[in-house]
């Protein structure tokens, strides 16, 4: 079993928190629960320790886990079993996300100097060499719990109590802050395809600098923190390249990446 004893001291008192805030409410097993940022199995392996940040998460939880993992003491455990849905081969059965984990694979790769190009597709798995420089990385979310956009597409927010769902979102705000991250993982390199976000507020906490780069019509940050060597690259999310083919797919990924790649 992993150590999980670092960022356990991060988010444990976060969960903690959290957990009592929501316990009287009552919240039915459909309603969206927590997301906490991940790590994949070699995260603290690499030489280049890398987060990639997207709005929120696509794949459903159950909070019941959370709660129970709360009322038995045991939040360490969720803590473990939370890295755990970040498996190696993971993204080969992502739809719903599939042009985030794109860009992220695909990035990835580029960045560890290599360029072939790898695509989603379970059935096809001629890429199976690549898999092993794929884990290694870590991924978060601006947003801790869904957005009502996301819970309309998945047909999740007709289900739930509305009012619950505003104070279960206003209570998982302490979450939304990027610090806890850095503090957890101390990453070289975190990457950011949210820009819907307030990035003073998921910044808060740290002290930095922002250059705005002249490419993707303006929307390209880098961020420099004072107190830490992290750098940041904040930029479009993939959802926004245009659709179609598959190929025409694929050279709107690459030439983002291309973009990001060229700012680095």
């Amino acid at each position: 079993m992993r150590n999980v004893e670092k960022e356990a001291a991060i988010f444990i008192p976060l969960l903690k928190q959290y957990c009592a805030d929501i316990e009287p409410l009552d919240i039915g097993k459909d309603f969206p629960t927590l997301f906490i940022p991940q790590t994949m199995s070699r995260y603290a392996d690499a030489s280049k320790k890398i987060f990639y940040f997207g709005r929120d998460t696509n794949r459903s939880y159950q909070p019941i886990d959370l709660m129970e993992s709360y009322r038995n003491n045991n939040l360490e455990s969720y803590i473990y079993d939370n890295h755990a849905l970040l498996n190696e081969d993971f993204f080969l059965w992502e739809k719903e996300a599939r042009s985030f984990w794109l860009l992220v694979l695909n990035l990835h790769l580029r960045i560890k100097g290599i360029n072939q190009y790898m695509d989603i597709i379970w059935e096809e798995y001629s890429n199976a060499d690549l898999i092993s420089e794929l884990n290694d990385f870590g991924h978060g979310n601006t947003n801790a719990i869904q957005v009502k956009q996301t819970l309309q597409q998945n047909g999740v927010w007709s289900k739930i109590d509305i009012a619950k769902y505003l104070v279960v979102k206003e209570k998982s705000r302490i979450f939304d802050c990027l610090l806890h991250t850095i503090q957890a993982y101390r990453p070289d390199l975190v990457f950011i395809f949210d820009w819907s976000s307030n990035y003073q507020q998921f910044l808060e906490g740290l002290e930095y600098t922002i250059e705005k780069r002249n490419v993707l019509n303006g929307y390209f940050f880098v961020i420099n923190l004072k107190n830490y060597p992290t750098r940041i690259i904040w930029t479009i999310h993939p959802r926004s390249l245009p659709k179609g083919s598959s190929n025409k797919e694929s050279v709107a990924i690459n030439n983002l990446i291309d973009i990001i790649v060229s700012q680095l």
